[in-house]
C-alpha cells in the first residue's frame, strides 16, 4: 500500500469544509514540537507547564507519571494531553520507543459556538481518518508533518470532540483526580463548567462520560455539591447577608439561593446558620 504524503493529506484537508475547520486550527497556538528516541532522551525530572502539551507514542510506548501520583501507560499511536502547571514526568520508555511532543495554547475565545456544528464533525472525522495513518510513519519525524498531524489531533479532542479519538483507558481516573484537585485548590470559590473542562483539556461531554462510568454521577452533581460547600462555609465563617452570599456564588436572587439550599440541605439557610453557629459556639 502506498504510504500517504504530507501532500495528499493537504488535499483532503482542503476538500472538506475547510473554512469551518480552519476557524477551529485558528483557536490554536502551537508553541513548538519535537520527536525523540529512547537514545536521545537523559530528563526525566518533574515539571510543569504554563501551556498545554501532547504526549505521544509513535512507537514502542510511554509511561508518564501525573500529578505525583499515577502512571499513565500511553501505547502506539496513543497520546494524552497534560493540561497546564499539571505536574508530570517521563518514567519510561517501552522496547525502541518514540514520541512526538506537542506544546500548544488555546486562545481565550476558541469558537465555543462550533462544538457541535455537525459540518465540523464530519470534517474533524475525515482529517482524523486521513492523519491516523501517519502516525506510524517515519514521515511524522518531518517537523511540518508532525505539526500538522498535531493540529488535527488537537482540533478533533479539543473542540468537536470526536468518539473515534483515542486515549489510554487508564487515562480516565487522570482526568478524575484532575477535576478533584481543582475541586479542593479552589474549595472557596465557585467553580464552573467551564472551569473544569478547559483545566482538565477534556470536553464537557467526556467529562459527564468518566464520571458516569467510573462514579455514577456526572458534572453538574459534581459542581452542585461544590457549591453547596462554598455556600456552608460562608454561612458558618462568615457574617455576610444571605444577599451576598448569593452574589459570590451565583445566584441571581437571594430567593434563588434558598431554593438551592433547602432543597439539598432540607432545610433554610438561615437556620442552618443559627443552628450550626450556636453548635460551634456552644
Amino acid at each position: 500500500m502506498e504510504k500517504p504524503s504530507s501532500h495528499r493529506i493537504v488535499q483532503k484537508y482542503n476538500c472538506i469544509y475547510t473554512n469551518e475547520t480552519i476557524s477551529l486550527f485558528s483557536s490554536v497556538n502551537v508553541l513548538r514540537s519535537a520527536y525523540s528516541g529512547t537514545d536521545s532522551i537523559t530528563d526525566y525530572s518533574e515539571h510543569r507547564h504554563s501551556f498545554y502539551e501532547i504526549q505521544m507514542a509513535v512507537s514502542g510506548s510511554i509511561d508518564m507519571v501525573i500529578d505525583r501520583t499515577e502512571t499513565v501507560h500511553i501505547p502506539t499511536g496513543h497520546y494524552i494531553i497534560v493540561p497546564k502547571k499539571c505536574l508530570h514526568r517521563l518514567s519510561g520508555y517501552g522496547d525502541s520507543g518514540s514520541r512526538l511532543v506537542i506544546a500548544f495554547d488555546i486562545k481565550d475565545e476558541f469558537g465555543q459556538k462550533l462544538i457541535g456544528n455537525p459540518f465540523c464533525r464530519q470534517a474533524g472525522r475525515e482529517v482524523m481518518s486521513a492523519v491516523s495513518d501517519l502516525l506510524s510513519e517515519d514521515g511524522l519525524k518531518i517537523s511540518g508533518l508532525a505539526q500538522y498531524a498535531a493540529f488535527c489531533r488537537i482540533a478533533v479532542e479539543l473542540f468537536i470532540d470526536c468518539t473515534g479519538a483515542r486515549l489510554p483507558e487508564s487515562s480516565n481516573n487522570t482526568y478524575i483526580r484532575m477535576m478533584q484537585r481543582y475541586l479542593k485548590d479552589n474549595a472557596r470559590k465557585v467553580v464552573t463548567i467551564s472551569d473544569i473542562t478547559e483545566y482538565c483539556c477534556c470536553s464537557q461531554r467526556n467529562i459527564n462520560r468518566i464520571l458516569k462510568k467510573e462514579m455514577n454521577t456526572n458534572i453538574s452533581t459534581v459542581l452542585a455539591d461544590h457549591t453547596m460547600g462554598v455556600i456552608t462555609h460562608l454561612l458558618q465563617n462568615t457574617d455576610l447577608s444571605l444577599k451576598e452570599i448569593a452574589d459570590i456564588t451565583g445566584f441571581s436572587t437571594e430567593n434563588s439561593l434558598s431554593r438551592f439550599f433547602s432543597q439539598h440541605m432540607k432545610t433554610p439557610p438561615n437556620k442552618f446558620r443559627r443552628v450550626s453557629t450556636g453548635m460551634s459556639n456552644g
